[in-house]
């Protein structure tokens, strides 16, 4: 299902003399949901996202190409500082300071649901990849650590101003969800160890809900 949507999107961007192409930039507030992996049996309960962040600042910068007078598909690169939250927050307050981001790229579709004159509705699907980074410091030692996967779909709506040729810009909301396959563990310092492994059957769902303000310009 995954290898189909990212299929169809590619045939979406193929370029042709008529496109028109788009350069947009979103800034959305973030807030976790679900979990990132399967607890033991007996341990009491999933390991949630929300026990590693507790919301994130996104900033996406959009790369789209007009496939018809009302829809678009393209690109999309996102960088996320995160707030640190939950179990990991406790943690950090024990043994020193704690930093987080998150980046995002992938392939998306968008298009003009319905046209109120200076008002725009539209809506869009989206599939990519994405890293989410830590980094814990100590008492002399350093650990980072990553977790990333697919991110299997993201859905988002929007309204946008048409008041000012060329560029169009608005509210947006976005829902998206999906598993992290991929953990790494890099400790330096007294200790140095450097272990990576996949998830595998212990993977779970997590998501991020997402409103924000976008802007398009439109060549």
């Amino acid at each position: 299902m995954h290898k189909l949507m990212l299929a169809a999107l590619l045939a979406l961007m193929v370029p042709t003399a008529s496109q028109a192409l788009g350069l947009g930039l979103r800034l959305g507030y973030g807030m976790p949901g679900g979990d990132v992996m399967k607890s033991p049996a007996g341990s009491g309960g999933s390991d949630k996202y929300t026990d590693y962040i507790s919301s994130q600042t996104e900033l996406q910068l959009d790369l789209m190409f007009a496939t018809s007078a009302k829809t678009a598909a393209g690109l999309y690169v996102g960088y996320a500082p995160n707030t640190i939250g939950g179990q990991l927050k406790d943690l950090c307050t024990l043994v020193g300071s704690c930093s987080s981001k998150t980046y995002r790229v992938g392939l998306q579709f968008t298009g003009e649901l319905l046209n109120l004159g200076i008002i725009g509705l539209w809506g869009g699907v989206g599939t990519g990849y994405e890293s989410a980074n830590f980094t814990i410091e100590g008492g002399g030692d350093k650990i980072e650590a990553q977790m990333r996967g697919w991110e299997w779909a993201t859905l988002s709506a929007g309204a946008d101003v048409k008041i000012i040729p060329l560029i169009d810009f608005g509210l947006y909301a976005s829902y998206g969800f999906g598993q992290f396959h991929v953990q790494s563990v890099k400790q330096s310092g007294s200790v140095n160890t450097d272990e990576t492994h996949g998830l595998g059957s212990d993977t779970a769902t997590h998501s991020m809900f997402q409103i924000g303000l976008r802007g398009i310009f439109n060549l």
